[in-house]
């Protein structure tokens, strides 16, 4: 799978982590069984509901390719399993977007619409009101932050 990551304005958005997960579609009812748990662990084709397949950084193009085998996402609970995009900030830790899920997906190279994310919140920093347990104190999660007036 191949596309690019915009700001708003149709800039490109660098250095962006872009997931592939294997997004199966297990019944809600197995999702938290202590059994599929278990299969999962010794199964050679995941139980779960999504695994990451492939992970890339956007360039300075906002371009990103993500390459993996379609057997690594097979799913014996599945008969057409889904693959579904995931981009995260700069650091791979907070998600920005996730693209709706693609079922059986069959081409060689996928060329997938271009996901647009406001520029703010890509290279936006996050700032907590009160560290746990000190709520006198800000926890800053990243270094930097938006400066906001009422």
């Amino acid at each position: 799978m191949e596309g690019n990551v915009l700001d708003e304005n149709g800039h490109p958005l660098k250095g962006l982590v872009v997931q592939v997960e294997g997004a199966g579609k297990i019944e809600s009812s197995l999702k938290g069984s202590r059994v599929v748990k278990a299969l999962d662990k010794i199964s050679p084709v995941s139980l779960k509901d999504q695994q990451v397949l492939a992970e890339s950084e956007t360039d300075s193009q906002g371009h990103y390719r993500l390459l993996y085998s379609p057997d690594s996402y097979q799913n014996i609970l599945d008969d057409k399993p889904t693959v579904q995009l995931v981009v995260k900030d700069v650091l791979g830790i907070s998600e920005l977007e996730k693209t709706e899920k693609h079922i059986a997906v069959s081409e060689t190279m996928k060329t997938m619409e271009d996901i647009i994310i406001p520029r703010k919140w890509a290279e936006g920093w996050y700032v907590t009101l009160a560290a746990p347990g000190n709520p006198g104190s800000p926890l800053i999660i990243r270094w930097k932050s938006w400066l906001i007036t009422s």
